[in-house]
């Protein structure tokens, strides 16, 4: 599956300093569309995923050996599911399922490494998301043993600081002692993300596609660099080029386009 160092109470996350998704203006919506995402690594060929959409719905993302397909209640996407194609044939491999509260999302079920002998999943676990305040969220990890089927829940916990649709800050917490283990900070541009149009994928929080803007760089409270972006822009504020450096560094790990 896929979608993050101490937490100094809930006043100081509150307290996050400002960056520059704060002055984004991109709040309308619009019939922009990605049709399809090519991402070449260094030293290697180039992967092309393919996006259907029936209206503003994202029906279905493809590539050459996976496929995922979306499944909407109303407004809100219910679930996802995860293919892995051989010799032109789909296999389940994952579901997740999203439940709602007030417009919101309180928790994702899911169930992986679906095959043959465990057609039922070998392992499944559920996220549930507590809304503290409009800000402020706690994610929780619970895990179901596959021999017993008795649910634990994670030794750890994070705390999400989530403002103008994106994830500021992310600390994770030892659950046991309420001691913050490490923090994950994002910040973002000002621009419109490729996704931002549609429906539904901004309740996925924490989601690679939920974000209102595009991740310039992801550090510690150190200030250590794990990863940047760099982003060309078309006309309308969407990025037609993504360049990733991984670490931060100047050599570049990844390129993506972005084709509407």
């Amino acid at each position: 599956m896929k979608k993050l160092i101490p937490l100094f109470g809930v006043l100081a996350l509150l307290l996050v300093s400002c960056t520059s998704d704060e002055n984004s203006s991109l709040d309308a919506k619009d019939d922009t569309f990605p049709k399809s995402i090519i991402t070449t690594y260094s030293g290697s060929p180039s992967d092309t995923t393919f996006i259907t959409y029936k209206e503003d719905k994202i029906e279905s993302m493809t590539t050459k050996k996976n496929k995922i397909y979306f499944f909407y209640e109303g407004g809100l996407i219910q679930s996802k599911q995860y293919y892995e194609i051989v010799q032109g044939k789909e296999s389940k491999t994952t579901v997740v399922t999203y439940f709602y509260e007030n417009g919101k999302l309180a928790a994702s079920k899911f169930i992986s490494s679906i095959s043959i002998d465990y057609p039922n999943g070998k392992f499944t676990g559920r996220n549930v998301y507590t809304f503290i305040s409009d800000t402020l969220i706690k994610e929780q990890r619970f895990d179901t043993d596959q021999f017993t089927n008795i649910e634990k829940e994670s030794d750890t916990y994070d705390m999400l600081i989530y403002k103008n649709g994106n994830v500021r800050r992310r600390t994770t917490v030892n659950a046991k002692t309420s001691l913050d283990m490490y923090t994950q900070i994002y910040a973002y541009d000002n621009k419109n993300s490729p996704f931002k149009n549609i429906k539904g994928v901004n309740l996925l929080i924490a989601d690679e596609m939920s974000s209102s803007n595009n991740i310039l760089t992801i550090s510690s409270n150190t200030n250590f660099v794990y990863d940047k972006n760099t982003y060309e822009y078309n006309d309308k504020e969407y990025p037609s080029l993504k360049t990733y450096y991984k670490g931060g560094g100047e050599q570049v790990s990844s390129t993506t386009k972005y084709l509407y």
